[in-house]
């Protein structure tokens, strides 16, 4: 029992972290909680269990980042911890969120992300993962910088 309440509230923080960059952390607290008790309402499990199906959908294993050497910048895979790999999920999903340009509250937009992804319907999110991939794979040519 407080295994789930410790990785809840893990991913409750995380997501208010990352809302708060955006705007203050009241409004940012607000909107994840109206979308973790909407997600709650929807499905009769423990919402560690829903969040934790959500990242395993979207996790990775590598990412591409910018290296420079000798005056040139190249893009390098990079293998990734699971603290960044649940935060590129998180990001991930937040991302599609804000970009979504229906006129209803942020708490909606983001329970129907959670939920495109928990079903594995077509989501942005998805897509942003795809597009991670590619580039960590058009770029394995230039893993010889990483050193």
């Amino acid at each position: 029992m407080q295994i789930r309440n410790n990785i809840e509230q893990n991913f409750f923080n995380k997501f208010v972290s990352l809302l708060s960059r955006k705007g203050s952390i009241t409004k940012a607290k607000l909107v994840v909680t109206l979308t973790f008790k909407k997600l709650k309402k929807r499905f009769k499990q423990p919402l560690s269990l829903l969040l934790i199906r959500a990242w395993k959908k979207l996790d990775v294993f590598v990412e591409s980042r910018k290296v420079r050497v000798r005056r040139n910048f190249h893009w390098v895979p990079f293998t990734v911890s699971v603290k960044r790999r649940i935060l590129l999920a998180l990001k991930w999903i937040l991302t599609t969120a804000l970009q979504n340009k229906k006129k209803i509250p942020l708490s909606s937009k983001l329970y129907h992300e959670i939920l495109l992804v928990e079903k594995g319907l077509d989501s942005d999110a998805f897509k942003l993962k795809a597009l991670n991939n590619a580039s960590a794979q058009s770029n394995r040519a230039n893993m010889h910088y990483r050193w």
